[in-house]
């Protein structure tokens, strides 16, 4: 069993947005790479997180053009981060306590990898 976060994101490739992509752009990315969320950089600083509940609430529900709509305009922005150094259980518990399913894991300020509640 992995002991820390870093463990889990060893050798996965991660799906990652520009502010400026398209919804439509990303939603393709993460449908292909079968994930739900994906860290958005901007010059390699994590600047948001744009997941499946983004996407549901502030592009369909609000009847945007995903095509036209840029990533930033519908992104959670200063997301909850960990360590990849961060126990798993301490993994879940900060998604418990902070109501989110998709933690960025930051070392020295760049972003390791990303975890989610499936895990």
């Amino acid at each position: 069993m992995p002991k820390s976060l870093g463990d889990l994101v060893k050798g996965r490739k991660t799906v990652i947005a520009k502010p400026e992509d398209s919804v439509l752009a990303v939603a393709k990315r993460l449908k292909a790479a079968n994930v739900g969320a994906a860290p958005v950089l901007k010059n390699g600083e994590l600047v948001g997180i744009f997941t499946e509940r983004d996407l549901l609430k502030r592009v369909v529900a609000a009847a945007k053009n995903a095509a036209k709509t840029p990533v930033s305009k519908v992104m959670t922005k200063s997301p909850v981060t960990a360590m990849p150094t961060h126990r798993v259980l301490e993994g879940l518990e900060l998604m418990r306590q902070h109501h989110c399913r998709h933690l960025p894991l930051i070392d020295g300020g760049k972003l390791v990898g990303i975890v989610s509640q499936r895990d």
